[in-house]
């Protein structure tokens, strides 16, 4: 009788168990991160300050050049929602550091930026500064030590959070000496074609 007790105690214990894992999300975060640069975004770490990861998604390690990947968040499980889904992520970008910060409070606003943190900060500086900016396009320069980026990001308002990244490149930095190298020629130029400019000018008037 005891063993037969025992067996019907285990096997409530994990349907409650299974009951929880399966019970519905409800604060959802889709992060879609669009990388349309000719650069591979590569995985450094993550934080979550409440929330986790759906049971099918993951933090993925590269994301390659002109690819996009969706990263589904969630309330823990077992947890009454009071906390919803919060944290951030970095990636590599051109041997520096993007942090892409979001999230879906059971209470307030969605929120979510991109940008490059601080030196010693981690990520933790622009998971502490991100906006809901009104829930319309953000625009952010993203400066390496050789080319420019920009990053648009938008969140919606819903407690589905489709959180969107779009990293671009814009340009190629120019390094100092060639800037001061293309001066000196626009400098040479004008010098030489100042003066003939000026007395085509007194002729005509």
């Amino acid at each position: 009788m005891l063993a037969s007790h025992t067996v019907m105690t285990v096997k409530r214990k994990i349907v409650t168990k299974d009951r929880v894992k399966k019970m519905p999300k409800t604060n959802i975060v889709y992060l879609v991160i669009d990388n349309r640069t000719r650069f591979e975004l590569g995985y450094i770490f993550n934080v979550l300050q409440s929330g986790q990861l759906a049971d099918d998604s993951r933090w993925p390690r590269e994301i390659l050049p002109g690819s996009k990947e969706i990263i589904q968040l969630c309330e823990k499980d077992g947890t009454l929602n009071v906390s919803g889904c919060s944290g951030f992520v970095n990636y590599s970008l051109d041997d520096e550091l993007l942090t892409i910060a979001f999230e879906n409070p059971s209470i307030g606003k969605n929120k979510l930026t991109a940008n490059k943190s601080r030196a010693g900060q981690g990520g933790v500086d622009v998971w502490e500064t991100m906006d809901d900016y009104g829930y319309q396009d953000h625009l952010v320069k993203f400066h390496s030590r050789e080319n420019s980026f920009l990053i648009t990001t938008n969140c919606t308002g819903s407690s589905q959070n489709q959180a969107t990244v779009v990293i671009e490149q814009i340009q190629q930095t120019i390094d100092r000496n060639s800037w001061r190298a293309a001066q000196s020629t626009v400098s040479d130029w004008l010098r030489k074609r100042l003066p003939a400019f000026s007395c085509t000018r007194a002729q005509h008037e």
